[in-house]
């Protein structure tokens, strides 16, 4: 099932690639957008990702604490039923 996740928090310049690398072993990405959130220090991604039940489970708690170029990120998945 596809689902995107955000992940907010990024620094000024982040690229695509650099968000494709931090979820590399997450699961299969099909796209990834990054858009400034009225910000100009923090960015957030929008990022589309085939998950299941159980993947989406431990993208969440992956999430949680979760790191970047020094930074704190807040990533969010979708709860599914």
């Amino acid at each position: 099932m596809s689902l995107t996740v955000l992940i907010a928090n990024l620094p000024p310049g982040t690229t695509e690639q650099e968000v494709r690398e931090l979820l590399e072993n997450s699961s299969i990405i099909q796209a990834v957008e990054i858009k400034d959130d009225g910000d100009p220090e923090r960015l957030t991604a929008a990022v589309e990702m085939d998950l299941d039940r159980t993947t989406a489970k431990i993208m969440k708690e992956k999430g949680r604490g979760m790191r970047f170029k020094d930074r704190a990120l807040e990533v969010y998945v979708p709860t599914l039923f």
